[in-house]
């Protein structure tokens, strides 16, 4: 059995989990839509190199849903999603971001990792994930 992470924050320079785009305001901040893209693309990718799960760990918005939809477009309905449902903006995740190299390099996950003391958004974001589609 072969589960891969999928994310961008490995292939950043800036250490974010997302696409980002200068907002109206010209701050920097991640592109939720663009950034489905990329994942569905690598979820894809992953499949066809023969992964059995894939495990989106971005914390973006509809992930599963376009994720579930590419893997399906491309004929890998049996490609498994174990969805990171709830990833908190914590600092338990410093030692591995360290040893991963993939701290972002400038603010921090917060706009779109959730608030460690929000249980009723953890359970939320765990029912969203799910009503996304199947995951198998």
């Amino acid at each position: 059995m072969v589960i891969t992470d999928v994310c961008v924050d490995e292939y950043t320079d800036h250490g974010h989990c997302g696409i980002l785009r200068k907002n109206r305001r010209g701050i920097l901040d991640v592109d939720n839509d663009a950034t489905l893209e990329v994942l569905a693309k690598a979820a894809v990718v992953y499949a066809k190199a023969g992964a059995d799960i894939v495990a989106p760990s971005d914390m973006m918005d509809g992930r599963v849903g376009r994720i579930r939809s590419a893997l399906d477009g491309d004929g890998f309905i049996e490609t498994a999603i174990l969805s990171y449902a709830v990833k908190y903006a914590s600092c338990f995740y410093g030692p591995f971001r360290d040893a991963a190299d993939c701290a972002p390099k400038f603010g921090d996950r917060a706009s779109y990792q959730m608030d460690p003391a929000n249980a009723r958004e953890a359970l939320r974001e765990a029912a969203l994930d799910e009503e996304e589609g199947p995951t198998s």
